[in-house]
C-alpha cells in the first residue's frame, strides 16, 4: 500500500473573517445567545496597542474581514489517498483539490498558492525519488514533491517519506538546545524555566513521532530511534546543567536525578502514554475515539496507535460534550456553602458544627453516611450505614477492586446508599434523604453535570435524585429532596468512623471479576507507569557514593532545589565527589588548585563533618557519622540543616575556601 498526503492553507485566514457571515451560520449551527453575542463582540471594533519596554504604542484598528469581498473561514487542512499506487493517490488528491478550489470559488476563499505541499509514502524504491513521482493537478495548479526538502511540515510536525521523524526531531531538538544553552550562559536559572522553554520545544509533537524504543512482543525489534534520543539527551542535560550549580565531569545519572528530568526516552514514553489515556475522553464524534473503539472491537495490533490503545486497560469512556462549557454552574462558594464545607474553619470546629447540624435533622428522615477506601495493593471498595429515626437500619461493605480511585469509590458509595435508601420500605416515612460523606470533592459533585471520572456514576446519583420525589410515600409526607452534607473525616463522628469501617471492609475482601477501570485510576496508571520506571532506571545507575548514602529514590521535583544556589552546588559536590577537593584536582592536573583547609587538612567530600574549626563555630548534630552524613547529604531535610549549619560556620567562605584568604 502506498499513501500521499497533500496540504492546503487558505490565504489570510484569521484575517479574512466577515463577522457578519461568521454570526449568521453560529446561530443557523444553534450557538447559544450569549456566545454568540460575545464572538460578534470580540470580532468587531478591535484594537490593537504595542508595549515594548514600558512604552505604549499608539492605538492602531484590527480590521477583521475584506469589506469589498465575501469571504468564508478556513484554516490549514490536510487530504489523504491511500491505495496501491501513487498515480491512484493523485488523481484522488486531483479530485479533492478541485472540490477545494471550486467551494473557494463559491465562498471568495483563496488558498495560499506557496503553501500547496504534497508528500508520497511508499516502501518501493522507484517512489522515493521525488523528481520521478506524479503530480497533483487541478485547473491551472501543479503540485509536485519538493525535490529540496525532504519532508512536509503539517501542524508544526515535519513528516518525511519514510515517516522516521529525524528531521522533526532534528529540528525541534536544535531549536530547544540554543534556548537551553541561553538559560546556562544567564546563570540562576529555575527548573520551570527549562521545562517550559527547553523541555516544550523539544518533545514536541511527540505523541506523534514517537515509537518506543522497540516494537512490543518477545522478538523486541528495534525501532531505530538511538538518534533520536542522542539529539534530546544532549539537549535534557544542557537544560539540568542551566539548573544545576555543578562541575562538568558531573555523572550524567546525577545530573538526571538532581535536576528532577527524566531521561529522554522515559519521559517520551510517559508523553505517548498520557496521550492514549486522553483518547478516553474525547468526545464520541472524534475521528481518534472512532478509530480507538473499532481498534477495541477487533483487538488488532496492526499499527502504533493500535499498539498504544490496546495496552491500556479496557476502562470508561468519559463525554466531554455531555454538559457544554457554557451549561449553568453554581458558584463553588455557593456549593461549599449548602454542602457545610470547612471554608477555613479547623477540624474541630467543623465536626462541633456537623454534630450540631445532625441535631436538627427530623428522626423521620433517612441518613445516609458513606465512604470510601484504597489499600495499598490497589484495591478499592465503598461502604455505608443508613439511620432513621436515631437508629441504624443497614451496614453494607462494597468491594470494587483494581481500578478505582478513593474518589470514584466514594462517588459509587454514596449512589449505593441513596439508591439501598429509595428502595426501603420505610422511605415512604421519610421527607428527606440526607448523604454525608467526607470526601469534598465528591460532595461539591454529587449533584453537579460532570465531565469527569465517574461520569456515569453522577449521572446516575442525578437521575436518583430526580426520582426521589416521586417515590411511594404516605399521603401527610412531603416530597422533599435528596440533601447532601460534607463531614469532617476522621473527626471521632461515630456514624462516619463506622461508615469508613466498612468501606475499608469492602476493599479487604476477596476481589471481584476484572471490570473497566476508571478514568482517574487510568491517570495513576500512566504517573506510576513513569515513576516506577525512573525509579528502576535510577537503580540501574546510581553512583557509589549515592548508594552509600542510601539516596534510593529520583524524585520529580527534588526538595533540595529550594535552596539557594551555592548550597545546592556545595551539597551536589559533596554527593558526587566532583567539586573543589584535592583528590578531584589531582585527578584532572589542576596545577592551580588549592588542596588544604585551614586547618591544614586536604580538601575532601565529607571534610565539613571532621574539620576542627569549624565544629568549634557550631556544633554539628550528635550521632554516628555514618548516620549523620547520611542524614545530611541523603535526605531533604538534613539538606536544610546542613545549608543552615554551613551558613553558620561560613565553612566555604572562611574555613575552607576555594582560594586561600588574604591576610589581612
Amino acid at each position: 500500500m502506498t499513501a500521499s498526503l497533500l496540504t492546503l492553507d487558505v490565504k489570510g485566514a484569521f484575517d479574512s473573517v466577515l463577522p457578519g457571515r461568521l454570526i449568521r451560520r453560529l446561530r443557523e449551527q444553534g450557538w447559544p445567545t450569549n456566545l454568540v453575542l460575545w464572538i460578534a463582540s470580540f470580532a468587531t471594533g478591535r484594537s490593537v496597542q504595542i508595549r515594548l519596554d514600558g512604552e505604549i504604542g499608539p492605538s492602531t484598528d484590527i480590521a477583521c474581514g475584506n469589506p469589498r469581498n465575501r469571504f468564508g473561514y478556513a484554516d490549514n487542512t490536510a487530504n489523504l489517498a491511500i491505495s496501491t499506487s501513487l498515480t491512484t493517490n493523485c488523481e484522488a488528491l486531483s479530485d479533492l483539490l478541485q472540490e477545494a478550489l471550486n467551494w473557494g470559488a463559491a465562498e471568495s476563499i483563496t488558498f495560499a498558492p506557496d503553501k500547496y505541499e504534497l508528500l508520497h509514502f511508499s516502501q518501493h524504491k522507484a517512489d522515493q525519488d521525488p523528481t520521478c513521482t506524479p503530480l497533483v493537478k487541478a485547473r491551472s495548479i501543479t503540485i509536485s514533491e519538493n525535490t529540496k526538502r525532504l519532508y512536509l511540515r503539517w501542524l508544526g510536525i515535519l513528516f518525511d517519506k519514510k515517516l522516521t521523524f529525524k528531521w522533526h526531531v532534528r529540528e525541534t531538538a536544535s531549536k530547544a538546545l540554543t534556548v537551553a544553552n541561553t538559560l546556562r550562559s544567564l546563570g540562576n536559572t529555575v527548573r520551570g524555566a527549562v521545562s517550559a522553554c527547553v523541555l516544550y520545544k523539544a518533545y514536541y509533537g511527540a505523541e506523534t513521532w514517537w515509537p518506543g524504543r522497540t516494537q512490543p512482543g518477545p522478538s523486541q525489534i528495534s525501532n531505530r530511534v538511538g538518534e533520536h534520543l542522542e539529539k534530546l539527551t544532549k539537549v535534557i542535560l544542557t537544560g539540568a546543567r542551566a539548573v544545576l550549580p555543578v562541575f562538568r565531569t558531573t555523572p550524567k545519572p546525577v545530573l538526571y536525578r538532581e535536576s528532577g528530568f527524566s531521561p529522554p526516552e522515559i519521559e517520551l514514553d510517559r508523553i505517548a502514554l498520557l496521550a492514549t489515556v486522553r483518547l478516553r475522553r474525547l468526545d464520541p464524534y472524534h475521528l481518534l475515539r472512532r478509530r480507538a473503539e473499532q481498534i477495541a472491537s477487533n483487538s488488532r495490533q496492526t499499527s502504533r496507535f493500535a499498539r498504544r490503545t490496546l495496552a491500556l486497560p479496557n476502562s470508561e469512556q468519559i463525554n466531554p460534550l455531555q454538559y457544554a462549557p457554557w451549561h449553568p454552574r453554581e458558584p463553588r462558594g455557593n456549593a461549599q456553602a449548602q454542602i457545610g464545607a470547612p471554608m477555613g474553619r479547623t477540624k474541630e470546629q467543623a465536626a462541633a458544627n456537623f454534630m450540631a447540624f445532625q441535631r436538627t435533622i427530623p428522626s423521620s428522615d433517612i441518613v445516609i453516611f458513606s465512604d470510601g477506601s484504597r489499600l495499598a495493593d490497589g484495591r478499592a471498595g465503598g461502604g455505608y450505614i443508613r439511620l432513621q429515626a436515631h437508629h441504624q437500619f443497614l451496614h453494607s461493605s462494597l468491594l470494587y477492586g483494581h481500578g478505582k480511585e478513593v474518589f470514584n469509590a466514594e462517588a459509587e458509595a454514596a449512589l449505593a446508599g441513596a439508591q439501598a435508601a429509595i428502595a426501603y420500605p420505610t422511605a415512604q416515612f421519610a421527607t428527606n434523604l440526607w448523604i454525608c460523606l467526607d470526601n469534598l470533592e465528591v460532595v461539591i459533585r454529587l449533584l453537579s453535570p460532570s465531565t469527569g471520572s465517574s461520569q456515569e456514576i453522577f449521572e446516575s446519583f442525578r437521575t436518583l435524585a430526580a426520582a426521589w420525589p416521586l417515590r411511594k410515600r404516605l399521603p401527610h409526607i412531603k416530597s422533599g429532596s435528596i440533601q447532601i452534607r460534607w463531614v469532617p473525616g476522621h473527626a471521632k463522628i461515630p456514624e462516619n468512623e463506622a461508615a469508613d469501617l466498612a468501606a475499608k471492609e469492602g476493599a479487604a475482601s476477596i476481589p471481584p471479576a476484572p471490570h473497566k477501570s476508571l478514568y482517574a485510576s487510568l491517570k495513576r496508571y500512566a504517573k506510576t507507569q513513569s515513576l516506577s520506571a525512573a525509579q528502576s532506571q535510577w537503580q540501574k545507575v546510581a553512583p557509589q557514593s549515592y548508594q552509600d548514602l542510601e539516596i534510593t529514590t529520583s524524585p520529580k521535583r527534588p526538595g533540595k532545589l529550594q535552596l539557594n544556589r551555592l548550597d545546592l552546588g556545595r551539597i551536589i559536590a559533596a554527593r558526587t565527589g566532583h567539586g573543589d577537593f584535592a583528590d578531584y584536582h589531582e585527578r584532572f592536573n589542576h596545577d592551580d588548585a588549592y588542596l588544604l583547609c585551614r586547618c591544614k587538612a586536604q580538601k575532601a567530600s565529607l571534610h565539613f563533618f571532621f574539620c576542627y574549626i569549624a565544629k568549634r563555630r557550631a556544633p554539628r548534630l550528635p550521632g554516628p557519622p555514618s548516620e549523620v552524613i547520611s542524614f545530611l547529604l541523603g535526605t531533604a531535610k538534613g539538606t536544610r540543616k546542613l545549608a543552615s549549619w554551613l551558613a553558620e560556620t561560613r565553612f566555604f567562605e572562611g574555613i575552607c575556601p576555594r582560594q586561600p584568604l588574604l591576610s589581612t
